[in-house]
């Protein structure tokens, strides 16, 4: 499981270095989602994920196993908020900017279509 979700991350990034490369959408929510999903997979692996191993291992004392423990909670809300700040700057503004271009394309040129008459 912990290899299918490393794989989520990097292919989240690389979908998000694709959008901006290819210039879809405003560059700023692409940039933005960029950092906030960097953030969140940076802090993954390498707070979160070791924090985890070494409690899993049960070695320490129950008050440092609580510390952990809390610590990869607040590491686990801090990337849920940045998660959900990329579906905002990809769902929102993203997918609006990219509705608007389509629909002035739609305006300059109009489809003709059988269903809607001549």
């Amino acid at each position: 499981m912990n290899r299918l979700i490393s794989l989520v991350m990097v292919a989240t990034l690389a979908a998000i270095v694709t959008e901006l490369a290819a210039g879809e959408g405003p560059a700023w929510a692409a940039a933005g989602s960029l950092a906030l999903a960097a953030a969140a997979t940076g802090l993954a692996g390498a707070r979160i994920v070791p924090s985890a191993v070494r409690l899993g291992t049960r070695r320490a004392t129950a008050a440092q196993q609580s510390a952990a423990a809390r610590s990869i909670y607040r590491g686990h809300l801090f990337c849920a908020g940045a998660i959900a700040g990329v579906l905002v700057l990809q769902l929102v503004f993203a997918e609006t900017d990219g509705r608007r271009d389509r629909l002035r394309r739609t305006r300059e040129h109009p489809v003709e279509s059988p269903f809607l008459g001549a």
